[in-house]
């Protein structure tokens, strides 16, 4: 009988509720069940960014009297202030060897793009934009670079700098006033998905990583926000305002028309993919109040996962 090799990662998202009085991150298997408090404590916490290998989670929390960048076991142990600065610090995202977290700071002046080693050494401004606001930061998928948006000319533009530091490049420039927000890089890190302002309303367009201007794949007069490659780079989930609210649709990366996923009028989004790409969580408000859904990339299978009369929102599942 040949070797199975070892048995799959049970499947796991984390998110944030105020069930316990607080805003707190919780982890949950992806069937809605063993919904277990990480962070328990009074301050707010958010914002959970998993670390690649699964086992980590970093977030945002007040909790010694300004927002800081935090990690923790998945167990709840190993609590570690990362940043312990009088500054703002917040938006953390994982680099994909897990060797550094990005983050936004405006502790020189203005809002930053920082990098941090997981123990919390080697923090560096990597922005370095004066006077202007640095923020929604992203790796590459080779971890190189980092994407981020900044209002340094202006409205918001796309921007990538090199996390071994150096020029700050603008890409994905446009004749129209524009502004950019939520960049997200494609799995072969030539393409970054974002939303652009000028098309004339909020659409999704794909950056050549080279420079090339962007090419929209949505061009409606509704806002289309927060693209999210699938992990095969072949489809984009976004929110869409079109219908009237914002909902849940799926655009191939190269063709073919925007798919509506979910269909309610409450509130649906932003949605983000498991790591083999056959469904997406997020957040609805179709119960009465924010919880927590999971449905099939089609639109199919929606399971609602939490049910607490608290809010339930930013959903991740694990890698």
């Amino acid at each position: 009988v040949p070797d199975a090799g070892p048995p799959a990662r049970p499947g796991m998202i984390a998110f944030v509720s105020e069930r316990d009085g607080s805003r707190d991150v919780f982890v949950m298997k992806d069937d809605g069940t063993e919904q277990t408090n990480l962070t328990r404590h009074p301050a707010t916490d958010t914002l959970p960014a998993w670390s690649p290998d699964g086992l980590r989670i970093a977030f945002v929390s007040d909790r010694d009297g300004n927002e800081e960048i935090y990690v923790v076991n998945l167990d709840g142990t190993g609590l570690a202030n990362l940043t312990k600065h009088p500054a703002r610090d917040t938006a953390p995202v994982w680099s994909p060897d897990g060797t550094k977290i990005a983050f936004v700071s405006d502790r020189d002046g203005s809002d930053d793009v920082f990098v941090v080693g997981p123990d919390g050494t080697g923090v560096t401004n990597l922005s370095n934009g004066p006077e202007s606001k640095d923020f929604e930061p992203v790796f590459s998928p080779d971890g190189t670079k980092i994407a981020f948006v900044s209002t340094r000319d202006g409205s918001p533009k796309l921007f990538t700098v090199d996390v071994s530091g150096g020029e700050v490049l603008r890409i994905g420039d446009i004749e129209t006033p524009d502004a950019a927000r939520t960049p997200d890089w494609s799995p072969d890190g030539t393409r970054i998905a974002i939303a652009f302002d000028g098309y004339p309303s909020w659409d999704v367009c794909l950056v050549g990583t080279n420079g090339t201007p962007p090419a929209c794949r949505t061009v409606d007069p509704a806002a289309d926000l927060f693209p999210v490659f699938s992990p095969d780079g072949t489809q984009i989930a976004f929110t869409s305002m079109r219908d009237g609210n914002s909902e849940i649709y799926r655009i191939g990366a190269d063709a073919g028309l925007p798919v509506r996923l979910t269909d309610d009028p409450a509130y649906d989004g932003p949605p983000r993919w498991s790591p083999d790409g056959s469904r997406l969580v997020f957040r609805s408000d179709r119960g009465g109040n924010p919880d927590i859904y999971v449905m099939d990339w089609d639109g199919s299978g929606l399971a609602r996962l939490t049910s607490s009369p608290a809010r339930d929102e930013m959903p991740r599942f694990r890698p």
